[in-house]
Formats: C-alpha cells, sequence, structure tokens
C-alpha cells in the first residue's frame, strides 16, 4: 500500500535533460521535496524545472509511464521497489 505522506516530484536535469524524481512530504504546507533525486544523481539546483510536483506514488507511476526513457532508470526502480 501506498505511503500517503510522502509525495513526489518529478523535475528535469538542466544538462541531461533527463527526468528525476525527489521524494517529499505532503504534511509540509506547501508540499516540500529534498535536496537530492531518489537515485542521488540530481541536485534540486540541478534542475532546469518541475514537471510535475506534490504527487502520490499512484500518480508517479503512471506520469512516469508516460515519459518512458526520458526518466532515469534508477528513479524508476526505486519508486516500484517502495510497493
Amino acid at each position: 500500500m501506498p505511503n500517503i505522506k510522502e509525495a513526489f516530484t518529478v523535475k528535469e536535469h538542466k544538462a541531461t535533460d533527463e527526468y528525476h524524481i525527489f521524494k517529499g512530504d505532503f504534511e509540509v504546507d506547501p508540499c516540500n521535496s529534498v535536496n537530492n533525486s531518489i537515485c542521488g544523481a540530481m541536485a534540486k539546483s540541478d534542475s532546469k524545472k518541475n514537471i510535475a510536483i506534490c504527487l502520490d506514488e499512484v500518480e508517479a507511476r503512471k506520469l512516469l509511464a508516460k515519459y518512458g526513457r526520458k526518466v532515469c532508470a534508477n528513479c524508476i526502480g526505486y519508486l516500484y521497489k517502495t510497493i
């Protein structure tokens, strides 16, 4: 069962255009995200733009399935590992 307190933000890396997933917390207003992607390969400061913010796990999986190879494989693996 997904953790409803965890929020996910998807950011585009400014150098590679690859999408990375950042964890956050719905209990903080507004929803936040940590400084590094869940794979550890991207810092918030490397972001070109937000693709989506404050998604729950199910929403994040659905959105990222649409983008396919543009999304970091390590981030995707982590997201599905949390099932």
